[in-house]
């Protein structure tokens, strides 16, 4: 009984066992963030959300530390969430604002009624999507995983051992370099060649 409580393989079969839970819970909950957004991006305008919270509703397109940070904001608190116990809790809810945020620049840029905006939205938020959003998703599942673990220790589960993070997570920092690169690079080139 003891000798199964140490081995490697316990951890790793319990990484794998629950895995599809955590990403259908982190995956819930960010389309459940997108439906909320896109509603609210839908029927308030853009200008009034924008002077409410201070922020302007699309990204900025030019490389600066500013916009380097508002595209990898909600990676870094995903990352860090994973250092606490109490990211079993912040993590969905961090997946929900994320959606919310994403769904409502999206719809907002769209609900402008003009016929050409729903390609303009695909540009400046769907490029950037196509590695931003699966990096993000990946992030929150290891994140969650390593808060799970933090969190039955905290409880007094010594069975808990720490584990290392899956190795396919590294895959997250080039996908976000080439999502910073798309971000910068391809959606201008894009939006000139569209406009």
């Amino acid at each position: 009984m003891l000798e199964h409580k140490i081995l490697p393989t316990d951890g790793n079969l319990k990484h794998a066992s629950s895995q599809t839970p955590r990403l259908i819970l982190i995956s819930a909950c960010f389309l459940l963030g997108c439906l909320f957004g896109a509603y609210f991006g839908a029927h308030f305008p853009a200008a009034e959300f924008a002077a409410s919270t201070g922020f302007p509703i699309l990204p900025p397109i030019t490389f600066s530390t500013a916009a380097t940070l508002s595209f990898l904001s909600f990676h870094i608190i995903m990352f860090f969430l994973g250092t606490t116990y109490l990211g079993v809790f912040f993590i969905p809810i961090t997946a929900l604002l994320k959606g919310f945020v994403f769904s409502c620049e999206s719809a907002t840029i769209i609900s402008t009624n003009n016929s050409r905006d729903v390609i303009m939205a695909l540009i400046l938020l769907g490029i950037p999507a196509i590695l931003s959003v699966p990096t993000f998703i990946a992030l929150g599942d290891n994140a969650f995983f390593r808060s799970g673990n933090l969190f039955a220790l905290v409880r007094g589960d010594n069975s808990v051992f720490p584990q290392k993070s899956d190795p396919k997570i590294l895959l997250a920092i080039p996908a976000l370099l080439l999502g910073l690169l798309a971000q910068f690079e391809l959606v201008p080139y894009v939006l000139s060649i569209y406009t």
